[in-house]
């Protein structure tokens, strides 16, 4: 009679390590160092923004070497994980984190002012930069979650739960991270002492560690005898962060939009003045007690037009589209009782810097509007509200490209009286040109005439200058005059023909790639606006 082979049954062998990590820690562990290594990409936009902008390439650049940070360290921690596992290499690792994140602050404007960066193209100079400050930190960073995973396991019947819970776990440390710093962080403390603020909390996080697991022999433990050390190094290196003022960074106020700072200045005539920077760039130049003076050529441009309109018995009712230093709505309502301003400003904070420092008056009856231009547009109803719209929301290296397109272009329209101007102010190379031609053409698409002043003949030269277009529907047979040069218009029509007629769309504005001759121009230092 046959007999009935065996049958074997195999049982997952038990994973051991020579220590295990309690499931609830291990949560907390990555929810830790995640949510650090997110709010550490965050915030690196912010800190190289005064310096580069903060264009699509910046954050190419920050998401690109953030991602490859964090797959090599998870490289590396799975071959530390499988050679030795171990709750001291858990927290030598957050120690490293915490020290990698503390240097970026020290290192932030060798690095960003360095000849060998700054002689770069753009998008290498933005890519080089980003990985010399922050590659280091995020591949320490992605060390962490193998060796937390190896330590948790002791049983493969359950390995793939416990994974993907520690995972998932993971993952939302870096949600919080991510709206933490966008929401709140970034205005309340600023970049740099997020920074340090993250790098303590990863070295506390090493120290309580520590002290969690060696609560037997806390006083003969090397792991508290490492961990005090690491106190006192830190403490030895950020003393003389917080003592130089370092700590404080280098804006008079940050916020979720600019780095904005304040400078003496002096005007053309030799009268002081003050001068508002937004990131790297000076929006205005302001003297505080006269409102009637302008501090930038461009902004005569302007003063010319309300003139052309005021003689032609134009009331002025002026929508202004990133007010800055509010020169030109202050300067209207100087000169003309008459005129109504409203003014749309992205940045509560530089609004708030304008009247701590640049003398606008907290009473103004300047309508001040703290929002984005489009969804401004959208939510009121602006038919026929305005005769005159200045936008100088553009700056040379970051442009919103939403206030380029031909959709927005049909709203300012509509927000137009049927004679009214629409006038903007544009930061170009005249040989490069692309964006200034591909803004013509797409302002040709909704208003019949547009207007280009140029301060002398820029069109012909390759270093960026200040450009403004008006564009109206009005008749312009005698148009406004200035001490700008209106360039002609078989002049403008033959600088348009010398590239293809490109249209901005809410779908495709290819802003950044338009501009990049010009921003490799305002980076390196050339140039004048």
């Amino acid at each position: 009679m046959p007999q009935e082979a065996n049958v074997i049954t195999s049982q997952p062998e038990p994973v051991r390590t020579a220590e295990s990590l309690k499931l609830w820690k291990a949560y907390l562990l990555v929810f830790i160092s995640s949510s650090s290594g997110l709010i550490i990409e965050l915030v690196s936009s912010r800190i190289m923004s005064p310096y580069v902008g903060s264009s699509l390439y910046t954050w190419t650049s920050v998401i690109g070497i953030t991602l490859a940070g964090i797959s090599l360290g998870n490289w590396l921690g799975g071959r530390l994980a499988d050679r030795q596992a171990s709750f001291q290499l858990l927290r030598r690792l957050y120690f490293l984190g915490g020290f990698a994140s503390l240097g970026i602050i020290p290192l932030v404007i060798p690095v960003m002012t360095s000849g060998y960066i700054v002689g770069l193209p753009t998008q290498v100079r933005v890519l080089a930069s980003t990985s010399l400050l922050f590659f280091v930190p995020g591949t320490l960073f992605g060390t962490i979650s193998p060796v937390v995973i190896k330590l948790s396991l002791n049983d493969l019947a359950t390995a793939g739960k416990k994974v993907g819970s520690i995972y998932a776990v993971s993952t939302m440390g870096s949600i919080a991270g991510t709206f933490s710093t966008g929401f709140l962080l970034i205005s309340l403390f600023g970049t740099t002492l997020i920074v340090w603020g993250v790098s303590a909390l990863m070295i506390a996080t090493g120290v309580i560690f520590c002290v969690l697991f060696n609560r037997k022999n806390l006083l003969r433990s090397k792991g508290l005898i490492e961990a005090a050390l690491v106190v006192l190094l830190f403490l030895a290196l950020s003393i003389p962060l917080a003592v130089s003022g370092t700590l404080n960074g280098t804006c008079l106020k940050e916020t979720d939009y600019f780095c904005i700072r304040i400078y003496d200045a002096i005007t053309q005539d030799g009268r002081p003045a003050k001068a508002l920077a937004l990131d790297h760039l000076v929006h205005n130049y302001i003297v505080p007690s006269d409102t009637k003076t302008h501090g930038y050529g461009y902004e005569q441009v302007y003063a010319d037009v309300a003139q052309w309109m005021s003689e032609k018995q134009e009331k002025i009712d002026l929508l202004v589209i990133g007010a800055g230093a509010f020169s030109f709505p202050r300067y209207i309502r100087a000169n003309y009782a008459d005129s109504t301003v409203d003014a749309v400003e992205i940045d509560l904070g530089v609004v708030e810097v304008t009247h701590q420092y640049l003398g606008l008056d907290r009473n103004t009856d300047i309508k001040i509007f703290t929002e984005d231009a489009r969804t401004y547009m959208n939510r009121s109803n602006l038919s026929g509200k305005y005769s005159l719209v200045q936008g100088d929301a553009f700056m040379d290296v970051t442009v919103p490209y939403h206030l380029t397109t031909l959709e927005f272009n049909r709203q300012v329209k509509a927000s137009l009286r049927p004679n009214g101007l629409y006038m903007v102010t544009m930061i170009e190379s005249g040989t490069n040109g692309k964006y200034l031609r591909a803004y013509i053409h797409t302002l040709r698409k909704t208003f019949k005439n547009v207007l280009l002043y140029t301060p002398g003949q820029v069109l012909s030269s390759s270093y960026r200058s200040t450009f403004v277009v008006v564009a109206t529907d009005r008749d312009i047979s005698q148009p406004p005059q200035s001490s700008w040069s209106l360039t002609p218009a078989d002049e403008l029509n033959s600088y348009l023909a010398k590239e293809p007629p490109l249209i901005l769309t809410d779908n495709y504005a290819p802003v950044d790639n338009l501009l990049l001759p010009v921003v490799d121009r305002a980076l390196d230092g050339t140039g004048n606006r």
